[in-house]
């Protein structure tokens, strides 16, 4: 069957592994196991339960999985993974005019994908590819239904693949096309996600994502922001058979702005604040940046991972402040246990020494 990809903009966290180069209520236990290689138990993905974290304490003990967080947080939820949804598009593409078109395409080992489009916009206005074009009030919805392995062909590769819940995009301000494509100088959306799950094996477990986040972008930023944005992210070679971790992370009442430095997109620095959360210590802690974090990457025997070169964050916790400074190959960090001022702990933590 001929098909069109969306822009892989959930691969870090729902199609893939995280291939590392220079990319409220109470809480809940992960809640999911990962279907056999045989069977890909779809009933068993769609249990799945999004970990939420609450604030915890800044020690000694802790600081090593707080500085990890800061990274895998911000750094894995880079704008191109999270800012859309892994989508297949049969063809041909339905005609939009003036209102909405539901449409639901099996999937080849069973379940379905029901894509619903919402606009405004003339049929007319498309891309010189042919591509509808959304406008301000204007939104489309994916949902996947038990589907296994989507529209791959027997034998290929995701065929296996197993695929639910679902994603919503709302067109806040300019124009789009479900490629996350902008066609006005700011491009304003609000993505939200319900539990939108996906496992392939070997993973131990299926990636997720759930939450919302709007997104603002002009020609020379981009700004994240929402309630709360939950994930899991494989960390590891794309095709999952050297998983390294799979972290589970939470951003609560963030908002970030990442600006590209230099002559390649892939450096930029990040600015802002937020409740921070990962399985690294199974807490959160409230961060704010105080010098802008600069993206880079490490390479390590296994993997390259990425990692903040310069800037620094301030940390709280239930108990406890701290301060971490990142550097090309470590962090240092700075700790007020009982938050009275004073700095009682301080060191250095090469990343060598931390990541495989």
């Amino acid at each position: 069957m001929k098909k069109t990809l969306q822009n892989a903009s959930v691969l870090g966290i729902l199609a893939l592994t995280s291939s590392c180069g220079d990319s409220p209520s109470s809480p809940n236990d992960a809640g999911s196991s990962a279907p056999s290689a045989e069977t890909n138990n779809a009933t068993e993905i769609q249990n799945a339960s999004p970990r939420r974290f609450t604030l915890g304490p800044i020690t000694e003990e802790t600081i090593t999985g707080v500085a990890q967080s800061v990274v895998r947080a911000i750094r894995e939820r880079h704008s191109n993974p999270y800012n859309g949804d892994d989508v297949y598009i049969a063809e041909p593409a339905p005609e939009l005019t003036n209102g909405k078109v539901s449409t639901t395409t099996p999937c080849t080992k069973g379940g379905e994908v029901n894509y619903i489009f919402v606009t405004s916009s003339p049929m007319g206005d498309k891309t010189d590819h042919s591509v509808q074009v959304f406008s301000a009030g204007d939104y489309f919805i994916t949902t996947y239904a038990s589907c296994v392995g989507l529209f791959s062909e027997p034998g290929e590769p995701g065929e296996d693949t197993v695929y639910s819940g679902t994603t919503r995009t709302d067109v806040l301000e300019g124009k789009t096309d479900i490629f996350d494509n902008a066609y006005s100088p700011t491009l304003k959306t609000r993505k939200t996600w319900g539990n939108q799950t996906i496992y392939f094996p070997p993973l131990p477990a299926p990636n997720y994502v759930d939450g919302d986040m709007t997104t603002m972008s002009t020609p020379d930023k981009s700004t994240i922001a929402g309630k709360a944005f939950l994930f899991r992210v494989a960390i590891g070679n794309a095709s999952g058979s050297d998983v390294l971790e799979q972290p589970e992370c939470m951003l609560k009442n963030y908002s970030f702005t990442e600006t590209p430095t230099g002559t390649y997109d892939k450096i930029f620095q990040i600015t802002g604040k937020g409740e921070i959360g990962c399985s690294y210590t199974d807490s959160s802690f409230n961060l704010t940046i105080t010098t802008p974090l600069r993206s880079g990457a490490i390479k390590l025997p296994r993997h390259s991972h990425k990692i903040f070169t310069s800037g620094k964050v301030e940390v709280s916790g239930s108990t406890g402040k701290g301060e971490i400074a990142f550097f090309p190959t470590y962090f240092s960090y700075r700790i007020d246990v009982d938050g009275d001022g004073d700095f009682e702990s301080s060191g250095d933590k090469f990343w060598s020494q931390i990541l495989r």
